[in-house]
């Protein structure tokens, strides 16, 4: 039993007992409480229409006096399904004296359609606001209304109105007002709400509604919110439920698992509880549907949660928590205590628990079967038809002061059984694709080296290479999803985490790293707030921060840490993209709402580690061979990594060589250039390419790698770094001179030749300054053509042909809108004739006739003889302008001279150390109370360990040697440890028993006969 229950309970139980049953209740004053502006609307945009308050409760009408308030389908008011529903969030706060408050806020209370919310956030709740005590934004927003003449509260990063989905609502409500409270004596939580809904039509999508709630811990203490759950407490009355007409009957799944992003996600089995009847409904037009109410987000795990208490389903620390709990009740039953409804909350069983045996009540899932027939999951058995209640739940978690915990619910109601996944897979469908954003980044592949107090972390780049799922659905226009800000490419930047357990909530930030490019901050939120200084309501802005354009290393070195002691590490991909887009009458485009996530990082264990004491490390020379990058943009470093290495790095010479262009992943109006790399038996090692994307740095445009480029292999790292192409003062006509000559053969007049820039060509793939152009003369068919070869001076080769229009390389032909066939290779009497006649390549324009119309017609008896040849000569107008020249045709040579070891010396010998020295009863070297440590550093590759006592009785024996073996796909191999400079020793003899206390002897000899003699001590 949890203490914080064992503490509370006892002293609270005897609430659940006093308390008295309250009946069903009379009308809600909304306006009990001066100074608060309560607000109730209907959402309306599809089959489901309800209403939704500013304080918390949704599916019920209020102001009717309180009668069921959501029905469906649209046009039908009289089919309710909804009595009465809200978020209900409960949490322990521990105090000072070490006590804890078991606490709870209900949005919504069965017994009484009560709440112990009130609208607005807390600022604007307390008691210092000017007066009158009138928030004239405290109400419900709803994207299709006016809302009072009150603007609409969330902005994009422009400054317009973010909106997501066809009809969005928000709103805020605090539980700070004590006049709220049901239990008058009961503290709250001191939580701000905002409350979002979203709602599309169209087949399926309209029978959908989806509820976000975004919880944020405010407490004035400062405390975290230990043992939270959050969840929905809802009376889904379907028609009638009083005396003989109660008939509903409930459900959840848990058995059948979901396709949940093309994984059979086990998290998916328990986030689905629904209600439903077999009987027909007096007056209604319909026979009774089914409303389900499905968890699509939910708080993470801050540390594993053992859901049915039991070990046999564990949801991992840093995972989705999903729905932990459905429990239901009916009005005799209906938790009438804070207490009460926490247990609700946490899977007990409120009407039998005991708190000196409280697992005999947990029950965080009914223990039904299939009790109907046809409806997936477990039901109630039909002799069980009644009035019910339930409450589903996500927790526990730890919400952090000042952090905030988000639940999506998707309100489902379908037909029959035989529907109801289908709208299910739906309700995810709309989530995973794109209403609240792009998917978080998947795990990031990376290594951890142990060195001298230090930990080395290298990582790959290829998150950042794989394209946003959903992209090509949100970039359709056709689509109702359309958003063109969505990002194919959204990878932003790095979280580099640090933990000396692992376990969740011990994770520090020790690193960020960000690309170079336009997002540094974000729009996140704006919100109406009144100025008392000039009597006016004035907005402000809410921005996050993702990064500082640091640029991303792909390394980084975790320094001043403590040999010996073992340390966690995650790396953590994060994105950054638009969601929320929608167009106006007047065709303005709003609602791109920036969202950033951070995907989940795998967990790697490292020891910080004295270095072999003989290890000489790697080495590398690098050579030009052709080309015009300077070797001084390369760089590599050895890397010495046991999970990098199946073998030691051998002595050998490799070839970078780099060839044609590519479009770039993230900018296909942008090049990529391919490189391969191959060792001396022409084997290829490596074969990649090299992106580039459009990047501000220091408000200059730049066309650059969006990073460098990090390739593992056998131990050696290359990478490319400071590769950028100016795009302001080159291959640009208002900044460059283009001057075309007839050099050899004459024949053709350059004077009426004339050149151009195609502004929609992809003009910096070759980012030369010179061309030759060599005219041949071919026979096809018994006719005379002509075709070319260029040759791109700069780079050393010669452009491709390629028909694609306006592509990368060259073709005759120079219509934007022209088909690939009408771009040929070859030109004769009738083809020069036409008016698509001209030459292009690498974005540049070569008209044959200077006349006003482009493509005018080459007179073919002055065309160009076989042999001749022309140069395109390219200067830019800035005579200070330095070119870059792009690594087309570019290689190199260069060797790696793998780690050695020196012979083993007296000298070196005199460096090995025993640590801790002397060992007093318990060390932080040691692991747990069971493992203890004795460690022996600054070791050479091989050696062995004798320990003695000071008698001379031999009591413990250690081989040590870098090199180990170890089995992979059923092949053995004989891996080196290399920098590994430790050998540890259990503090165990040979026989298995705890040395006493006392001087110890210890000899270590080297395989060529060097010895060292030392002493160490135990102290008790």
């Amino acid at each position: 039993m949890n203490k914080y229950f064992k503490t509370l309970v006892l002293i609270l139980l005897t609430l659940l007992i006093t308390t008295h049953i309250f009946a069903r209740p009379a009308y809600i004053d909304p306006n009990r409480f001066t100074g608060k502006v309560f607000d109730q609307r209907q959402l309306d945009i599809n089959q489901i229409v309800t209403w939704i308050t500013n304080f918390a409760i949704f599916g019920q009408d209020v102001y009717a006096g309180n009668n069921s308030g959501l029905y469906w389908p649209a046009g039908f008011p009289q089919e309710t399904y909804v009595f009465g529903a809200g978020v209900w969030v409960g949490g322990i706060i521990e105090n000072d004296d070490g006590t804890a408050d078991t606490t709870m806020s209900c949005g919504y209370y069965p017994n009484s359609a009560s709440t112990e919310f009130c609208p607005g956030d807390i600022i604007d709740a307390s008691p210092d606001r000017p007066t009158p005590f009138n928030n004239p934004w405290d109400i419900v927003y709803i994207s299709t209304s006016d809302n009072y003449g009150q603007a609409w509260p969330l902005k994009s990063s422009s400054g317009a109105d973010s909106v997501v989905s066809m009809q969005d609502s928000y709103t805020e409500f605090n539980d700070m007002d004590i006049n709220y409270r049901l239990v008058k004596t009961s503290i709250p939580l001191e939580i701000e709400v905002k409350q979002t809904t979203y709602a599309w039509v169209g087949p399926l999508k309209e029978d959908i509604i989806f509820l976000k709630y975004e919880i944020q811990n405010k407490r004035q203490d400062g405390k975290d919110i230990k043992k939270c759950y959050v969840g929905i407490g809802a009376d889904n009355d379907i028609g009638n439920e009083s005396g003989t007409a109660a008939n509903d009957l409930l459900g959840f799944i848990d058995t059948m698992t979901v396709d949940y992003n093309g994984v059979n996600d086990t998290l998916m089995q328990i986030n689905v509880g629904y209600q439903f009847q077999l009987d027909e409904e007096a007056g209604w037009a319909h026979f009774p549907g089914i409303v389900a109410y499905k968890y699509l987000e939910s708080p993470k795990a801050n540390e594993p949660v053992d859901l049915y208490h039991d070990s046999s389903f564990i949801i991992p620390a840093g995972e989705r928590i999903g729905m932990t709990t459905f429990n239901y009740f009916t009005i005799d039953t209906d938790p009438s205590t804070e207490i009460a409804r926490y247990l609700v909350l946490a899977g007990y069983d409120h009407t039998r628990f005991n708190p000196n045996d409280p697992e005999a009540s947990y029950r965080p899932f009914p223990t039904w079967g299939q009790g109907v027939s046809g409806y997936p999951g477990k039901t109630e058995d039909p002799a069980a038809k009644g009035d019910k209640r339930f409450a589903m739940a996500s927790g526990p978690f730890t919400l952090k002061y000042d952090s905030t915990a988000t639940v999506i619910i998707g309100i489902i109601i379908s037909k029959n059984s035989d529907e109801m996944l289908s709208k299910m897979l739906i309700a995810q469908q709309i989530y995973d694709n794109g209403w609240l954003g792009p998917v978080a980044p998947g795990q990031v592949n990376f290594d951890v080296i142990g060195l001298d107090k230090k930990v080395a972390i290298y990582w790959d780049n290829a998150q950042e290479l794989i394209p946003d799922k959903y992209y090509t659905l949100v970039s359709d226009p056709s689509k109702p999803i359309y958003n063109p800000a969505y990002r194919e490419y959204d990878v932003e930047g790095y979280n580099l985490y640090r933990s000396r357990t692992g376990a969740g909530g011990s994770w520090e930030l020790i690193g960020k790293f960000d690309k170079i490019n336009e997002y540094t901050t974000v729009l996140k939120d704006s919100l109406i707030y009144y100025n008392p200084a000039l009597a006016i309501y004035e907005k402000k802005y809410y921005y996050d921060t993702v990064g500082t354009n640091t640029g991303i290393p792909y390394y980084f070195v975790d320094s001043n840490l403590t040999n010996g002691i073992q340390y966690y590490y995650t790396v953590r991909a994060y994105d950054l993209n638009f969601n929320g887009y929608a167009v106006t009458p007047s065709n303005d485009t709003i609602g791109a709402m920036p969202l950033v996530l951070e995907g989940a990082g795998k967990t790697k264990a490292v020891v910080p580690r004295s270095i072999t004491s003989n290890y000489v490390a790697g080495t590398y020379s690098l050579n030009l061979i052709s080309g015009n990058i300077d070797t001084s943009l390369i760089k590599m470093e050895i890397i010495n990594a046991l999970d990098t290495l199946i073998e030691k790095v051998k002595n050998d010479t490799f070839t970078l060589s780099f060839g044609l262009v590519d479009s770039s992943v993230f900018n296909t109006q942008l090049p990529a250039y391919t490189y391969v790399i191959t060792n001396k038996n022409n084997d290829t090692i490596i074969q990649d390419k090299m992106d580039l994307d459009t990047l501000w740095i220091d408000d200059e445009k730049f066309i650059a790698l969006t990073q460098e480029k990090w390739n593992p292999y056998s131990g050696f790292v290359f990478k490319i770094n400071e590769f950028k192409l100016d795009t302001i003062g080159w291959m640009n006509s208002s900044n460059s001179i283009l001057k075309i000559s007839v050099d050899s053969g004459g024949v053709y007049p350059d004077s009426i030749l004339s050149l151009s820039i195609s502004a929609s060509g992809r003009q910096f793939y070759h980012n030369s300054k010179e061309y030759i152009i060599t005219w041949h003369e071919v026979i096809i068919s018994n006719d005379t053509n002509l075709t070319v070869t260029i040759y791109d001076v700069d780079n050393k080769i010669y452009i491709p042909y390629d028909s694609t229009t306006v592509g990368d390389n060259w073709h005759f032909g120079i219509s934007l809108t022209a088909s690939p066939s009408q771009n040929p290779q070859y030109l004769n009497s009738a083809s020069s004739n036409s008016a698509k006649a001209g030459l292009y390549f690498s974005n540049i324009i070569i008209n044959f006739s200077n006349k006003p119309r482009p493509g005018s017609p080459m007179i073919w008896s002055e065309r160009p003889k076989d042999g001749e040849t022309w140069r395109v000569k390219i200067t830019p107008n800035d005579s200070t302008f330095v070119q870059t020249f792009t690594p087309i045709n570019s290689s190199y040579k260069f060797t790696v001279s793998p780690a050695t070891f020196e012979n083993v010396t007296k000298s070196i010998l005199d460096s090995v150390k025993v640590v801790p020295n002397p060992y007093v009863v318990r060390s932080e070297l040691d692991l747990d109370y069971n493992y203890r440590r004795i460690l022996f550093t600054n070791l050479p590759e091989k050696c062995t360990i004798r320990i003695y006592t000071l008698s001379g009785e031999l009591i413990e024996t250690i081989e040590y040697n870098v090199q180990q073996t170890i089995t992979k796909d059923n092949t053995t191999y004989k891996p080196f440890d290399l920098t590994k400079g430790y050998a540890e020793w259990d503090f165990l003899t040979r026989n298995d028993q705890i040395p006493a206390p006392g001087i110890y002897i210890y000899h270590i000899q080297t395989p060529n006969g060097e010895t060292k003699i030392g002493r160490f001590a135990i102290i008790k």
